[in-house]
């Protein structure tokens, strides 16, 4: 049973109570990510539209971007996800929730928004409303060769 909260006041953010009764679970959000899946296919599985594009190979094929529309009630599991899913807000006037454990944040992003969704959390991303939204999919193999390239530490001799 999916709880229906309250829109709260334009630009105010709050954290609610939610019990494990007021949690929605659903097969296709709780299944493990197909391996030869792209993040958008995948994406699209969970949210039940496909993206307006997609970049397929950025930065020399580690990674890939996809511009989405959403609209509506569209429920994202990040530890559903393979890759770190970094969200930039385009357009729309969506309120997000992201709830966690036994509580949960809404708020009405600004355009220009980012947000992170890390494979490694268990958080549900609740979009209530219409919103563009562009993601760039990040491997983690590849967040931590940036790492180690960009802030190796040489040993003093």
């Amino acid at each position: 049973m999916l709880k229906i909260l309250a829109p709260p006041p334009s630009h105010v953010r709050h954290i609610e109570d939610r019990s494990d009764s007021g949690r929605r679970f659903d097969d296709r959000y709780s299944q493990r990510p197909v391996a030869d899946e792209v993040m958008p296919d995948q994406i699209a599985r969970f949210a039940g539209t496909r993206p307006l594009y997609v970049l397929p190979n950025a930065w020399g094929a580690r990674l890939s971007a996809a511009r989405w529309n959403f609209s509506g009630l569209t429920t994202l599991k990040s530890c559903a996800l393979r890759e770190l899913v970094l969200g930039f807000r385009a357009a729309g006037s969506a309120t997000i929730v992201r709830s966690l454990a036994n509580g949960s944040m809404r708020k009405p992003p600004m355009l220009g928004a980012v947000s992170l969704m890390n494979p490694a959390q268990d958080v549900d991303w609740l979009i209530d409303g219409r919103c563009e939204v562009v993601h760039i999919y990040i491997p983690r193999t590849a967040l931590q060769d940036f790492s180690r390239k960009a802030f190796a530490v040489t040993s003093a001799t």
